[in-house]
This record gives C-alpha cells, structure tokens and sequence, in this order.
C-alpha cells in the first residue's frame, strides 16, 4: 500500500510514462520469445539433426531407406572412418562441427526416369559462420553447377561423374546449403542420360522447410552471429 502523502504528491504525466515504460519492455520480451521459435540471423538451432533430415515423402518416386548406411554421424564417426583422421580433425574444428544425421536411399523399383540412390545430410554447427565455413571448404574433385534456384542462406551445387560397377557412367549432383548454423546436403546417383540437378534440388528445398521449421523437438536459442 501506497502511503498518503506519498500517493498525493505523486506526478501522474511520470506514472503514465512509466507504464508506457513498462509496456514496451514487455512487449519486447514477449515478441523476443516469439522469435525463438523460428531463428534469426543471431540465433542456432539446438534441437536433433535427425529431425530435419528428409523423409521418404520428400523422394521423387519409391525408395527404400539403407539402414545399415544411415544414422548419426558425431564428430568422432567421420574422424574414425576417413583415411585422413589429422584432415577430418582440422575441418571440425575450424568450422566448429556439432553432429549430423545421415539418410541413404535405395530405389526400390527399377526406374528409367529416376535417381538410382539418394543420400540426405542434416549438420549442425556451433554458429553460422562456421556452417557458411563448411559449405566452401575447399573441393578439387567437383564441378560447379549453375542455377538460378536459390536454397537457404547460402549454396553451392556439384556434379561429378563416375563408373558404376558395370562400367556404365553416372552422375552424381549434389546440392548443400546453409540455413543459420546448419547445413543441408543433398546427393542423386543417377545414370547421365537420367541425373539432372532438380531431383536435388526438389529434395533441398523440402529439407529447407524442415530446417525452416522444425516440428519434432528442435528449438532456437539466441546466441553471438
């Protein structure tokens, strides 16, 4: 309770901009909590790359996911499986690589018109500046890849040719983007006279509303860009 005289001498033009005062600190924090639920410039996501990586309805026809080659992917996975550990160790670091999930897909009936194998890749850095430093890690075995689609913050599309077992050439396109702190990437296999970058491209731009907006535990926590 408010003592008399105190109430009495009170200026109600200060009361009044006071309570203005307050109402716009309060509608800051409010529109600040809104905002975390879809990240800005300075904010990471925090959630579980497995929750952003795509899904069979994402694909271009029917495929089959290859469990034995699809799962997490930590920091300590990619160390143990290159055969350049010191290089691998060097890229973590300078790019600040958190953990990633990966989805490798088989078609699952012959196909003349579409990719052969998909692989889907969702990676988490510890800000944005270190998913844009992943993105353009140096690549001497790839050719660019003109576009005018754009996807996500920042992008950069391959294409590489190979023999398949069988000889036969194929080509594989790759589509990686960034979005804040992660980074999407997106492989088709695909005999030449099939492959083309759209299949990748359709596939990133669904991972990128996934990644846009995560539904299934992911959250945005405010941090330094």
């Amino acid at each position: 309770m408010v003592p008399g005289n105190l109430q009495s001498n009170a200026n109600p033009y200060q009361e009044n901009a006071m309570n203005r005062l307050m109402h716009y600190l309060l509608l800051i924090v409010l529109l600040a909590g809104c905002k975390s639920t879809n990240p800005s410039a300075s904010q990471v996501y925090t959630g579980l790359p497995e929750d952003l990586i795509c899904q069979d309805q994402d694909l271009p026809g029917s495929y089959a996911l290859v469990e034995a080659l699809s799962g997490t992917r930590p920091n300590q996975k990619l160390i143990d499986d290159s055969t350049d550990s010191a290089g691998i160790t060097s890229y973590i670091q300078a790019t600040g690589r958190l953990d990633g999930w990966e989805n490798r897909y088989i078609l699952a009936e012959p196909s003349t018109e579409l990719p052969g194998f998909i692989l889907c890749e969702a990676v988490m850095f510890k800000s944005s500046a270190g998913a844009k430093q992943a993105l353009h890690w140096p690549d001497t075995q790839s050719q660019p890849y003109e576009t005018d689609r754009k996807i996500g913050d920042d992008q950069v599309v391959t294409w590489v040719e190979f023999n398949n077992p069988d000889n036969a050439v194929w080509r594989d396109y790759r589509v990686e983007f960034t979005y804040h702190n992660l980074l999407g990437v997106v492989h088709i296999d695909a005999p030449v006279n099939i492959a083309t970058a759209d299949y990748a491209l359709d596939i990133a731009e669904k991972m990128l509303s996934r990644f846009e907006n995560p539904t299934l535990g992911g959250t945005a926590t405010p941090t330094s860009p």
